[in-house]
């Protein structure tokens, strides 16, 4: 049987949401998040530190931006254990009790369906010469699993890495956890445009 991937998201439709930004390698230094979107093992100071931007219902799964995600240490080793290869980094939230660590997804997999999806492509009239040829939008993304090993439980797709996906055992153990917020969109090739909540 073919394996499904699902694109994971936050739920925007909800404006009642806990936002965690500002991810920092201390009080006065941004973090490059693009850094923990390449498969790349961190070895740099921890914990890191992050704030409350917005305050609401706490979630034990929040994305931010390239949805990177800053998770109750709990659910990260759960996770873990159903065969997610991730680096568990320990964060500092400003305002939030508890254990809390940045999920830093070790799989970037060249697994875009170039066939079935849409892609632009940087061109040199856009003035950007050390990105001509690349990624400059995917308006339909379909992943095809048959590039997946069958043990790889989450990922990222290689040169499309702002985006993060997991299967279905991921899917269902995320849904069945208590406080979320998710939205899960299917991207292998039979119903890639199907969003289940």
């Amino acid at each position: 049987m073919t394996k499904r991937y699902f694109n994971v998201m936050q739920d925007m439709t909800r404006t009642d949401l806990t936002y965690i930004d500002k991810l920092r390698w201390n009080l006065d230094e941004d973090f490059q998040f693009w850094w923990l979107c390449k498969g790349n093992y961190y070895s740099g100071p921890a914990p890191l530190k992050a704030e409350v931007e917005i305050q609401g219902t706490l979630l034990a799964f929040n994305l931010t931006y390239l949805e990177v995600p800053i998770v109750e240490k709990t659910l990260a080793e759960k996770l873990v254990s159903l065969g997610v290869e991730a680096q568990l980094i320990p964060i500092e939230v400003d305002g939030l009790n508890g254990q809390w660590v940045v999920m830093n997804f070790l799989q970037c997999i060249d697994c875009l369906d170039k066939e079935k999806s849409i892609v632009e492509l940087w061109k040199e009239e856009d003035g950007v010469p050390h990105k001509v040829g690349q990624y400059y939008a995917v308006p339909v993304l379909v992943v095809d699993p048959n590039k997946v090993s069958p043990e790889v439980k989450a990922f990222r797709i290689q040169n499309w890495e702002g985006l993060l996906f997991v299967d279905q055992v991921i899917k269902e153990c995320l849904e069945s956890w208590p406080n979320q917020a998710l939205i899960f969109e299917e991207k292998t090739p039979r119903t890639q445009l199907q969003s289940v909540k």
